[in-house]
């Protein structure tokens, strides 16, 4: 836990680093082949939840310099664990998905003789 204090407790450029790295992740998956033309919003999800906190962060910094026992965190460090998890989670379980269809589909082409299945 002193970790993540030490990373993200009144820096938000590290929060903001942590949300670059979640749209980045959205952005490959959307325009690369390997998101197939599927939607990966968890991960804009996340990266627009960690980029506010990056916000709130600046704020309570800003206004409260002084300020030493965090009660926002008790809350904030557990949804965005969660979120953050599930974006996760759900972006490699969907790539999992597309990379057997496409597997398959090759398969199953090969099969047909080289010709493209349509459904």
């Amino acid at each position: 836990m002193e970790l993540l204090a030490s990373l993200f407790v009144g820096k938000a450029l590290n929060i903001l680093a942590v949300a670059a790295l979640f749209l980045a992740g959205h952005l490959a998956l959307r325009y690369t082949s390997l998101g197939a033309g599927r939607r990966h919003r968890s991960l804009l999800v996340a990266a627009v939840g960690w980029a506010l906190y990056a916000a709130w962060e600046w704020l309570v910094h800003v206004r409260t310099p002084e300020a030493n026992i965090r009660v926002d965190l008790l809350v904030i460090w557990p949804a965005f664990a969660v979120v953050s998890a599930w974006a996760l989670f759900h972006s490699i379980r969907w790539g999992r998905l597309i990379v057997g269809r496409t597997a398959a589909t090759a398969q199953q082409r090969d099969a047909a003789g080289g010709t493209a299945l349509r459904r």
